[in-house]
């Protein structure tokens, strides 16, 4: 949507509008789900199709959820005007850079990215935002709507009444800090982003594979921090980040923030390697339907 038209640049006629939509949110929904309205609706997210919407919360195939994000925005569920706005706006280290007054006079607030980024999965964006305060300075906004902060499906009805209050933009290494921090809080083991490796195994592979696995400095183990080397327009030493069943990395040449193991050394290779595995684990172990016996140290069962 931001490719199209920046939510602030757009301009409607209000006065074009039914005025139920501005007193009644049953009737606001109502025309705002209308397949004959002709409105400008808004997302700070681009989904995996960026054609479809954010789909909801389920990870079935068919789902479409968050790529990337362009902004954070914050709808304080209270009736607010630009002057108050403003106000908000003067006593923050990091002010927001756009006031929406939306259909209801509650406020909207925006901070725009120097550059968008990419998220690994729903559960993740999820923590994110939950912790969104940590970066900015959200208690200083009255009524935040806290369910629509952690929802990337949810999509903006265009107030169409903008005012500017800061030249703040979040920039690419204030954001990637931030993100850091979430990236070692999260648990990256969940069925959407891949299985978990022998990772000893697999930077043998990876050496075999990738030419530019050499650049990895030291240790190639789980949290350690190196190249994207399969990547072969990333030139950061430092951007990518080993996790049990994949690798997050923020290099701006990557079109996704997470690449599981299967990606990169192959689903057989995986796959073969978690077989070896619990063959091995169970290798000194008979069961003969009823009983399970053990080879003991000196090799009898």
């Amino acid at each position: 949507m931001k490719e199209a038209c920046a939510p602030w640049e757009w301009t409607g006629d209000l006065a074009s509008l039914p005025q139920e939509v501005f007193v009644n949110k049953r009737a606001r929904d109502k025309w705002a789900n209308d397949p004959t309205t002709r409105w400008h609706f808004w997302c700070p997210y681009v989904g995996v199709n960026p054609r479809l919407r954010i789909s909801g919360d389920d990870a079935s195939e068919d789902s479409n959820p968050p790529l990337e994000q362009w902004c954070f925005a914050i709808d304080c569920d209270i009736q607010m005007t630009p002057d108050e706005a403003i106000k908000y706006a003067a006593a923050m280290k990091k002010p927001p850079t756009w006031f929406e007054w939306t259909f209801s006079n509650h406020g909207r607030f925006v901070w725009p990215f120097e550059a968008s980024i990419k998220h690994p999965c729903r559960a993740f964006v999820k923590l994110m935002h939950e912790r969104l305060g940590e970066f900015l300075e959200l208690h200083m906004l009255p009524g935040i709507d806290k369910p629509a902060l952690i929802t990337p499906s949810r999509i903006f009805t265009n107030g169409a009444r903008w005012t500017k209050l800061s030249d703040y933009q979040i920039s690419q290494a204030e954001l990637i800090g931030f993100s850091l921090k979430i990236v070692e809080k999260f648990n990256f083991v969940r069925k959407e982003l891949g299985k978990a490796s022998d990772i000893r195994k697999v930077a043998a592979e990876c050496a075999k594979r990738y030419p530019r696995f050499a650049e990895w400095p030291g240790e190639f183990a789980e949290g350690t921090q190196g190249p994207s080397f399969w990547l072969p327009d990333s030139v950061s030493p430092k951007s990518a980040i080993v996790k049990p069943n994949g690798i997050y990395t923020f290099s701006a040449s990557a079109t996704k923030s997470f690449y599981g193991w299967a990606e990169l050394v192959g689903a057989q290779f995986v796959e073969q390697t978690e077989n070896n595995k619990m063959g091995g684990a169970v290798r000194d172990i008979y069961y003969d339907g009823q009983r399970y016996f053990y080879k003991d140290m000196a090799g009898r069962w």
